[in-house]
């Protein structure tokens, strides 16, 4: 019965979200730009507002995906992630802020889920070639090394943006995570 009723709640909020949108129309069309970002198609509908200012803040917040982007990737040079990355077991790495929130959300969601989410995925994932021209199946004395890098417990902080991953060869790949965020 409880069940019954939140499916008629959520009914009745998503109609009253269609009717009420209805209300605040201008009878201007609908703006969409879209541009490739975080190796995706990316659409941004605006609503209600001129072409001109619709151009402008779609510039904005393209500016701001691609920022972040360069931040978070693992699969660009001179990102927060690669650097982190390419001193694995040796130092900690200061990250910036939108970094260590970040990487603090992926280990409380690791921790919550047992390790099923796990942005250490990183050397697994380049195993089998994702993100890669070329995928492959690796052996499983490959996939064995790979996993035992593999384990979220090995990302410390030594202060709210001081990064560290403890185990030289250890890699984080936020795709799991990032454009969420972004």
């Amino acid at each position: 019965m409880k069940k019954r009723a939140a499916v008629a709640c959520l009914f009745l909020l998503f109609f009253l979200m269609i009717l009420l949108s209805g209300c605040f129309s201008q009878g201007k069309d609908p703006v969409t730009i879209s541009r490739f970002l975080m190796d995706t198609k990316v659409d941004l509908t605006f609503y209600n507002i001129p072409h001109d200012e619709a151009k402008l803040l779609a510039e904005d917040v393209f500016a701001e995906m691609a920022r972040l982007e360069e931040l978070l990737s693992a699969h660009l040079e001179n990102t927060d992630i690669h650097l982190l990355n390419s001193r694995a077991g040796k130092e900690a790495v200061t990250v910036s802020p939108q970094t260590a929130e970040v990487i603090k959300k992926s280990l409380e969601l690791s921790e919550q889920t047992g390790g099923a989410f796990d942005i250490t995925i990183a050397p697994v994932l380049q195993l089998w070639g994702f993100g890669e021209e070329k995928q492959l199946v690796p052996s499983p004395d490959q996939l064995e090394k790979a996993l035992a890098l593999v384990d979220y417990r090995n990302v410390t902080f030594k202060n709210s943006n001081l990064v560290k991953l403890e185990r030289e060869g250890m890699r984080l790949d936020l795709g799991g995570i990032a454009k969420g965020y972004i």
